[in-house]
């Protein structure tokens, strides 16, 4: 009771020596400088949205392309194979045109992963390995299926080359699993940091909103006691 009644005397006190303009002028710029700092918080939240838009995008091409890499590598072995059992030339034509996309794929990588240090690690790993795998399909299309049973007998019996259909494979499905578990981790990240800045966002307008009403009653206040006072 006390300190409302010392509170209320302090304004009336203020009002009478028309002091409280200055006070409502200075309030009101402390509300509108919360509110631009308010509005540059959110301008950074979006800022950010943008920026893991831009991730995505770029993870989603980078999953498309390691898919499109391991397609085309199985789709390597089923011509190999298929050659290697039946001789037929098609399936030659049809295991250069898989090799050609490979390679496409291949350069892809390269290039979503120039400024990236440990996706162009992974990535050469998966060079490196596709690299060992056809070199020994290479060598297995460079024979004469004649009888197609001498091809398929030798990448059955060729321990190299099963362990290195492994590893290519491998290699692909660790750098996809690696980035499926970014994405996730950076989705969860910028989503905590957009509720923790917008929250922040709010509490700021709020409270200026408070300092503004302030400010303005006391700009009234002052003008009131501005105004002539009835004679007699």
């Amino acid at each position: 009771m006390t300190a409302s009644r010392s509170f209320f005397d302090t304004t009336a006190r203020l009002v009478h020596h028309r002091a409280t303009r200055p006070l409502g002028v200075q309030l009101l710029s402390v509300a509108v400088a919360l509110l631009c700092s308010a509005a540059v918080l959110l301008g950074l939240n979006i800022v950010d949205l943008h920026r893991q838009v831009d991730r995505d995008r770029r993870a989603d091409k980078l999953i498309e392309q390691l898919d499109q890499t391991a397609n085309h590598l199985l789709g390597i072995e089923v011509e190999v194979r298929g050659y290697a059992l039946f001789g037929n030339p098609n399936l030659l034509v049809r295991y250069k045109d898989e090799r050609r996309k490979l390679t496409v794929a291949l350069a892809a990588l390269d290039t979503l992963t120039s400024d990236t240090p440990a996706d162009k690690l992974a990535v050469a790993h998966i060079r490196d390995a596709v690299a060992v795998r056809m070199k020994i399909v290479g060598h297995a299309m460079s024979m004469k299926p004649d009888p197609p049973i001498k091809l398929a007998l030798y990448l059955r019996n060729a321990n190299q080359a099963r362990g290195s259909i492994d590893a290519a494979r491998g290699a692909i499905g660790a750098m996809r699993r690696a980035e499926d578990v970014y994405r996730e981790q950076l989705a969860a990240a910028t989503e905590q940091q957009a509720v923790h800045n917008f929250t922040l966002a709010a509490i700021i307008v709020l409270v200026s909103v408070v300092i503004g009403i302030l400010g303005t009653s006391f700009a009234l206040l002052s003008g009131r006691s501005l105004q002539p006072r009835p004679a007699g």
